[in-house]
């Protein structure tokens, strides 16, 4: 949109406003690869994350309009905003009580928040020890301030308006797909077995421990077993996972761990995988199963409400609770990719995946955005970083 735009930046204790170029110059310096570094499934070495820490704050301080405290900063916003301003929260950070109350005294309206799942309230138990209450906190606070929640799909709308019930709140809720991107072009690696891929960090949601299982079965069953790539980083309260990484048989025969692949390389392996594999607990989203098809790469996956709602009939779907079924489909699926056959329920070809022009018209309105600038990316009036 045409709109000012200026994006509110918490460094430690103060705050800073900066105007469109500035908030693009820190996004740049913030998502830069430095010398040494892997972008994709394992954080930057400590050296790397505090040097860039260091250069994004001495140019925030450098570019910032206002540098200070959250009194500062509303005084501020009110002086100059004072006819009313657009606040727009795509993050789930500066959610507390304080702040939206105050940044909405100052003249925001609509406050707008989007939510990405509400798995730390649904499945406690998947998550950080101390990920459930912090993020209770948060969840009411964007309930009861927020004019309109955004929400990535229809299954996390019903979990927000669930829990705001809970809270005597009824927000306003929109439904919005995430767009989907991938490279036009891929180049494919030479790896000519057919193979499987597993996208996501190793925590307990994602399920690795099922397809460890399903492996297994299929190694004892003597036949000819697929290559399984493990991508992304080893997560939290997973010992047992990690443990089957670092000392299982099946390790370096038949699994492979990727801890840290750059997105080109993590598109080349996915393109050419006989399938995804998905057996995930839960998902807001679910963003690798609509990579994988907008690559044109057969997906198989739980059947829970993110994957029903956004898969539709375009992957195939099995219950986690028969390894054997699971390890039926693999074979299937391998036999299959080797033969050039793809299966009736998951054709080889890219399915119709949500795009970025869609998910910003639906946010902002069909007017107000213009499709080149909805794909770069389109942003309100303040936004925070």
């Amino acid at each position: 949109r045409d709109a000012p735009l200026w994006a509110i930046v918490r460094h430690g204790k103060n705050y800073a406003l900066l105007d469109r170029e500035a908030g693009a110059g820190l996004m740049r310096r913030l998502c830069r690869t430095l010398p040494g570094e892997k972008r994709f499934g394992q954080a930057a070495p400590r050296l790397h994350s505090a040097l860039r820490r260091r250069r994004a704050a001495a140019y925030l301080r450098r570019r910032s309009t206002y540098f200070g405290s959250m009194a500062g900063l509303m005084v501020l916003l009110s002086a100059r905003f004072g006819g009313g301003f657009e606040y727009l929260n795509v993050g789930h950070c500066n959610l507390d009580d304080l702040f939206l109350r105050q940044i909405k005294s100052a003249g925001a309206a609509p406050i707008r928040i989007k939510l990405h799942d509400m798995i730390p309230l649904d499945f406690p138990d998947l998550v950080r020890d101390d990920t459930p209450a912090l993020f209770q906190s948060r969840a009411r606070s964007a309930m009861v301030y927020a004019d309109q929640i955004i929400c990535n799909s229809a299954h996390t709308a019903n979990r927000v308006g669930h829990h705001a019930a809970g809270l005597g709140t009824r927000p306003s809720c929109l439904v919005a797909h995430l767009g989907v991107s991938v490279p036009d072009r891929v180049k494919q690696g030479a790896i000519r077995e057919p193979y499987f891929v597993c996208l996501g960090t190793i925590e307990p949601r994602k399920n690795h421990a099922f397809l460890f299982e399903v492996w297994q079965l299929l190694a004892d069953q003597g036949g000819p077993v697929p290559k399984l790539y493990v991508i992304g980083a080893r997560g939290w309260r997973n010992d047992g996972v990690f443990r089957l990484l670092d000392s299982s048989p099946l390790m370096g025969r038949h699994i492979t761990e990727c801890a840290a692949l750059p997105d080109k390389e993590m598109f080349a392996l996915m393109s050419g995988a006989a399938a995804l594999l998905c057996p995930s607990h839960e998902e807001g989203f679910g963003l690798p199963a609509l990579e994988a098809r907008a690559l044109g790469v057969p997906v198989i996956c739980s059947p829970i409400p993110a994957f029903r709602e956004l898969l539709r009939g375009d992957a195939t779907m099995l219950k986690t609770d028969d390894p054997q079924r699971w390890a039926d489909a693999v074979l299937a699926r391998a036999s299959a990719h080797s033969a050039g056959t793809p299966s009736p329920a998951n054709a080889r070809r890219p399915a119709r995946v949500p795009t970025w022009e869609q998910h910003f018209a639906k946010v902002f309105g069909t007017e107000s955005v213009a499709s080149g600038q909805a794909a770069q990316g389109a942003f309100t009036s303040v936004r925070t970083v």
